[in-house]
C-alpha cells in the first residue's frame, strides 16, 4: 500500500523491510500520512506531497516530476536515475536538451509546461545550447500561458530587464502579478520593486 511504501521509504527501502513487517497498520488510496484527502500527483519517491511541490525535479526522459525535499534528499544520498524509469539523471547538458525536446514532441500532458520551463531555462543560461534570450523567452511564454509560476515570474524579469524582448513594465507587472496569484516566493519582491 501508499502507506507501507512511505514507512518503508524513510527506513531504507520497501522492498527490504516489507516482506518482515505486517502492513496492517497502513491506508490505501494514496492520501496523506496526516489522513487529510489524495493527492492528485503525489511524488513518487516520498508520496506525501504533490510532486510538484518546491524547487522540483523533473526527469527529462520520462517526464516524471518529484518534489523538491525529495530533489535535495536524492542528490544528497547519492541517488542517480530517475525513480520512475531509471535512466540516469545526472547527464551532458546537451543530453538533457536532447531528452526535453524528445519529450516536448510527445502529446502534450500535464508536465509539458515544466519541460518548457527547462527548455526556456536552458536558453537563458546557454547550458547545452547557444545563450539565446528570445529563444528563453519563447519558452516561458508557452509555459506561462499554461499556468507555470516560475516560467511567469521568468518572463516578467526578462519584460522588466529587456532579455529577449523590448523592455516593458507594464507587460512585467502583468507577468509577475499572475505569478504572485500562484504564491511564486519571488514575485512578491518583484512586485514592490516594480511598485505594483
Amino acid at each position: 500500500s501508499v502507506a507501507c511504501q512511505k514507512l518503508h521509504w524513510k527506513r531504507g527501502g520497501h522492498k527490504a523491510v516489507c516482506g518482515t513487517e505486517s502492513s496492517s497498520d497502513t491506508t490505501r488510496g494514496g492520501t496523506t500520512s496526516g489522513g487529510d484527502g489524495a493527492l492528485q500527483h503525489p511524488c513518487p519517491v516520498c508520496l506525501d506531497t504533490e510532486d510538484d511541490a518546491g524547487k522540483c525535479g523533473m526527469c527529462y526522459s520520462c517526464g516524471q516530476m518529484y518534489c523538491g525535499s525529495c530533489k535535495e534528499s536524492m542528490g544528497q544520498r547519492g541517488v542517480t536515475t530517475c525513480p520512475t524509469c531509471r535512466v540516469e539523471l545526472c547527464v551532458s547538458d546537451a543530453e538533457s536538451v536532447r531528452r526535453l525536446r524528445l519529450l516536448l514532441a510527445r502529446p502534450p500532458g500535464r508536465r509539458t509546461m515544466y519541460a518548457q520551463l527547462n527548455l526556456g531555462i536552458i536558453y537563458a543560461t546557454g547550458r547545452g545550447v547557444a545563450q539565446d534570450d528570445a529563444e528563453a523567452v519563447r519558452w516561458y511564454r508557452l509555459a506561462a500561458d499554461q499556468g507555470a509560476a516560475s516560467a511567469q515570474f521568468n518572463l516578467a524579469i526578462c519584460y522588466r530587464r529587456g532579455l529577449g524582448v523590448a523592455e516593458d513594465f507594464a507587460q512585467a507587472r502583468r507577468w509577475v502579478h499572475l505569478a504572485a496569484d500562484q504564491g511564486h516566493p519571488g514575485a512578491l519582491a518583484a512586485l514592490l520593486e516594480l511598485g505594483a
